[in-house]
């Protein structure tokens, strides 16, 4: 016998009694699925799964073991809870449970035919010594009654953080809505909550995304070190790729700030394993089967940083050998398969038609296990190399210059692109285009008005991968941008009291790019983040305090903040300026007539009652019904009947000496009127030949906001410019 065999020898034994210590571990473990009683009013049980969006508690007594506690619970989830089988939160009221914990999770597993990919999933980051929940099965019993099979897990939270010795005055962010990816696109107070230390401000997240973003590829690997936990980084993206998690980082995982260290925590598992099928790309950030959410810059640049990227690969097998195969999970898979059967087949509300159909389910996950690493190696050896793109394109008028890096074939093929772009934000859509076999690193397209999206894909005719971002957008908008003030809410009544906050409205048919623009009150200001836009015909609010505003306002999500600043209710200046310091509206309220004195501090917001009137003018604005409409059309809108329209198109504006009008197609105009903003005609003339441009020169007038209106026959025309002189 060679030395060699004797080795393989030696390692074969060590292996099986590796084998027979983790099935008997496993066995020990699973052997017996534990129960849980949940013991309430039936009508309060049938009230919340029937209101099942709302966050309504009911008191509930848990049984558990030997003992029972007083408790109350609510149906959680996002977009499981319209399933039949739903997930619950219960929360202890005067003890802790078992576990040392005031606050357990149900999770019904429905998307899961298997019951494995969960507990796995949390198996596996523990066993890489990683902070995550850990999970047991269980059976949920209601009133004594067999409810169903579900998995119980810990909360991420404070008690999350002491059990896992981390300190809990640093802050923990959990990604709340679709869309949280850490992107310079984030509306932080929509995609994010705070779970902790909720009386602190948001700055550590702010700083923390821009930078992420700001940082080139070039300098990832020193910015990662020395901004996250670069093992635990390290960790965590290696263990996604293998268990194909394709539903993060734009949802579903926790950012905690140790110490200036970040930390990614992950969570909710059910779309691990062969949700995705075994062929789930390495490389994917956001949905891979459609493109309405923007890539994660964490992950994207750490696999665009060739040094990173070397690191998560050595890190994935070191798993891939330790954990993560078949010698290891199968026997774990077995005794688990053996404790829950009788549940399973007992189960008459989750997704499984019969034990067969789970066993196949089952079936799935062994032979994902099998076989997931050694195709991801068969990715990373054979798939076009991640490269990003230039998000900003260079647009001259109408002319449009995508560029991109490039992308490398590990096998030495040619590379070839194709371009991607809409004005829908999915490019399955019939509106997108597609340019392909783009062998540079640019390409121009001359394009209409509008929003559109691209992205860009590299292909070596076989394979393809997306290059980051997927989602990048630009706005060709040949009008002026004439956006304004159009509610404001500047002292809240104490029943309702929301914070300050001002809304915008958009009336252009274009949207428009507010990154840079800058908000001013009369002692304080607020830059407009990269990314923020504005649609057509839409609104934006800007609040002091996003918390304080949703507490009461939570049906919209156009909404950014926090200003971190009031509202004066002795009445104040409130300016916009675009990017480059002009102003775009400006309004001076008052408390007193004739201002709406309704609006300080009774309830009502000030409405402007059209967006196209001139909202200088107090006469122009009504205190609203109840507490306004953030985000949404002035309840007061259209109060006075004034058959008005803003068909017509004026340039420059600001303007300093001569005005250009595009007047409609119609035969003639009858008159064209010029007011200030305190309502004094400063110009006028009648039965003017309808030609295009009409010029009117502006010598006489001084700086500030005027109305122009145009008559014809048929309507009445009114829009806003500035004059600066």
């Amino acid at each position: 016998m060679s030395k060699y065999s004797s080795i393989i020898s030696i390692k074969a034994k060590y292996q099986l009694a590796i084998f027979i210590v983790l099935f008997l571990l496993a066995f020990s473990t699973h052997a017996q699925t534990k129960s849980i009683n949940i013991v309430c009013n039936e009508t309060d049980f049938q009230n919340i799964y029937t209101n099942y969006k709302e966050n309504i508690y009911i008191p509930v007594t848990i049984k558990y073991e030997s003992h029972q506690w007083n408790a109350e619970m609510r149906i959680r989830g996002d977009a499981s809870r319209v399933l039949p089988k739903k997930s619950f939160k219960i929360k202890f009221t005067n003890d802790t449970f078992v576990t040392g914990k005031t606050t357990l999770i149900l999770n019904s597993e429905y998307n899961d035919k298997s019951y494995l990919r969960t507990f796995l999933s949390t198996y596996l980051f523990n066993q890489s010594n990683y902070y995550c929940s850990e999970a047991q099965h269980i059976k949920v019993f209601l009133n004594s009654n067999f409810f169903g099979l579900y998995l119980m897990m810990n909360n991420i939270d404070n008690e999350f953080l002491i059990a896992n010795n981390l300190n809990i005055n640093a802050n923990l962010y959990e990604s709340k809505n679709r869309g949280a990816s850490l992107n310079v696109y984030d509306n932080i107070h929509y995609h994010w909550k705070k779970e902790n230390n909720k009386s602190t401000d948001w700055k550590d997240i702010e700083k923390l995304i821009d930078n992420l973003n700001d940082c080139p590829v070039s300098e990832y690997y020193q910015f990662a070190k020395a901004t996250f936990d670069y093992e635990k980084m390290i960790n965590i993206i290696a263990i996604n790729m293998l268990i194909a998690n394709g539903s993060t980082y734009y949802h579903n995982y926790y950012i905690y700030n140790n110490s200036e260290k970040w930390l990614m925590i992950p969570w909710d598992f059910d779309k691990t394993f062969s949700a995705y099928g075994i062929e789930y790309p390495y490389h994917s950030s956001s949905n891979y089967w459609t493109s309405v959410l923007h890539d994660n810059p964490f992950f994207e640049k750490a696999i665009l940083c060739e040094a990173i990227f070397n690191d998560v690969k050595t890190k994935l097998t070191q798993i891939h050998n330790n954990i993560f195969n078949p010698l290891h999970l199968n026997p774990i898979i077995d005794s688990i398969k053996n404790s829950i059967s009788e549940a399973v087949e007992s189960d008459s509300i989750d997704n499984i038609s019969d034990t067969n159909e789970w066993k196949n389910a089952i079936t799935q996950e062994v032979d994902f296990i099998k076989n997931r690493y050694d195709e991801l190696i068969f990715q990373f050896n054979n798939f076009p190399s991640a490269f990003n793109v230039i998000a900003k394109p260079h647009i001259n008028n109408d002319e449009v210059t995508f560029s991109w890096n490039k992308s490398k074939s590990p096998k030495g093929k040619v590379i070839s692109y194709k371009l991607y772009y809409s004005l829908n934000d999915n490019f399955f859509s019939a509106e997108t285009k597609i340019v392909s076999n783009i062998n540079d690193t640019f390409y121009k397209l001359s394009l209409p008005e509008g929003q559109y999206f691209w992205k860009v894909v590299a292909t070596d005719g076989i394979f393809e991968i997306n290059g980051f971002d997927v989602l990048n957008t630009f706005i060709i908008n040949n009008n002026v941008e004439n956006i304004v003030i159009n509610e404001i809410n500047y002292n809240s009544s104490s029943n309702f009291d929301t914070d300050d906050w001002v809304e915008f409205y958009n009336p252009d048919n274009v949207a428009i790019n507010l990154s840079g623009y800058v908000f001013k009150d009369n002692s304080h200001s607020y830059k407009f983040r990269e990314g923020c836009i504005i649609g057509a015909k839409d609104y934006l609010v800007l609040c002091e305090n996003a918390e304080d505003f949703t507490d009461y306002i939570s049906e919209i999500d156009n909404y950014i903040g926090n200003t971190n600043f009031g509202f004066s209710s002795n009445g104040e200046v409130l300016t916009l300026f675009d990017s480059s310091g002009k102003i775009v509206d400006v309004v001076e309220y008052s408390p007193s007539y004739p201002w709406a004195s309704e609006a300080d501090g009774k309830g009502p917001t000030l409405e402007l009652i059209q967006p196209y009137f001139d909202n200088f003018l107090a006469k122009n604005w009504r205190a609203s019904s109840f507490h306004g409409t953030a985000g949404k059309l002035n309840g007061v809108y259209g109060s006075l009947e004034i058959s008005i329209t803003t068909d017509i198109k004026i340039y420059p504006n600001p303007a300093n000496n001569l005005l250009n009008i595009i007047a409609p197609k119609e035969t003639n105009i009858e008159s064209i009127t010029i007011y200030n903003s305190l309502g004094k005609v400063t110009f006028h003339k009648n039965k003017i030949q309808s030609k295009n441009p009409v010029k009117i020169e502006l010598n006489k007038l001084e700086s500030g906001i005027y109305i122009l209106k145009l008559c014809t026959v048929k309507n009445t025309h009114l829009k806003r410019f500035i004059v600066v002189k």
